[in-house]
């Protein structure tokens, strides 16, 4: 079976990244994507485990990211190297 997780801290991260080398605050993020403010802002504020598809779709958007980059995956045969 093939395992795979989303680096949401990692992510942020970068887009926490972006928006200061852009010298842009969450409102304005929230102009140009239209996102819900909550989901946007949140980030900010708290240490979120986990984001919505969409949002991580529009923020990756925003910030040029692309989402593959922060997919971690686990192939079948490392997980039956460590069982053996």
């Amino acid at each position: 079976m093939i395992r795979a997780t989303f680096d949401t801290a990692r992510f942020l991260a970068d887009i926490e990244g972006v928006r200061v080398a852009r010298e842009v605050t969450w409102d304005r993020i929230f102009r140009e994507t239209a996102c819900a403010y909550a989901y946007i802002s949140r980030p900010a504020r708290a240490n979120i485990k986990r984001i919505s598809v969409d949002t991580m779709a529009v923020m990756a958007t925003w910030a040029g990211l692309d989402v593959s980059d922060y997919i971690c995956v686990e192939s079948p045969r490392a997980q039956e190297e460590v069982s053996a």
